[in-house]
This record gives C-alpha cells, structure tokens and sequence, in this order.
C-alpha cells in the first residue's frame, strides 16, 4: 500500500511539473513571437499571417494548464475558504462543505 501512495504521489508531482511546464514554455512562445512580431513590423522580411492564430492557440494553452497547475497545488483565489472559516465552526462540517465545492466545480468542469 505504501508503495501505491509513493508510486500516486510521484505520479502528481509528475503531472503537476507537466502543466507548469506547457504553461511556462506557451508564455515563453508568446513572448518571443510578440517579439518577432514588433521586429518584423520595422524590418520587413517575412509576412506573419498566422501571427495572431497561434497567439491565441498559446494564450489558450497557457491559461488553461496553468489554471489546472493551480487546481493541483489549492493556489486558486477562493471565497469559499472564509465562508468555511467563518461558517463552520466543526471539522466536519468543513470537510462537508469542501466536497459540496468540489462536486459543484466537477459539475461545471
């Protein structure tokens, strides 16, 4: 069993470094064509007509994994953490309430 956990652990960190790193790598891309994009403006030596399409492929990329990074490691912005604090005086009730969040986000995913 313990072999499972380490094995499930190493799993998440695996996957968690994956989506920080297509997010990172699509920011990374973003930048540099923004860059190509002000220098071919001035120096004209290439046409990029796909500028804009790619962007938006990247933007989409990088929000959207990195948004799946933060789902991992709770870095989300929340107000249901001061609902449960100040709502929830027992444990238990706090643990019922994060699930009722989890499925309510589940749902919509």
């Amino acid at each position: 069993m313990a072999n499972v956990l380490k094995f499930l652990k190493y799993l998440d960190r695996l996957v968690l470094g994956l989506l920080k790193g297509i997010a990172l790598g699509a920011f990374g891309l973003i930048s540099l064509l923004i860059l190509a994009g002000i220098f071919v403006r001035f120096v004209p030596v290439a046409s990029l007509h796909w500028f804009d399409e790619i962007l938006e492929l990247l933007f989409a990329y990088m929000v959207f994994y990195g948004a799946a990074a933060l789902w991992i490691t709770g870095g989300h912005f929340s107000v249901g953490d001061w609902i449960k604090r100040r709502l929830f005086k027992h444990e238990a009730g706090r643990h019922f309430y994060q699930m009722l969040v989890d499925l309510i986000v589940l749902f919509f995913v």
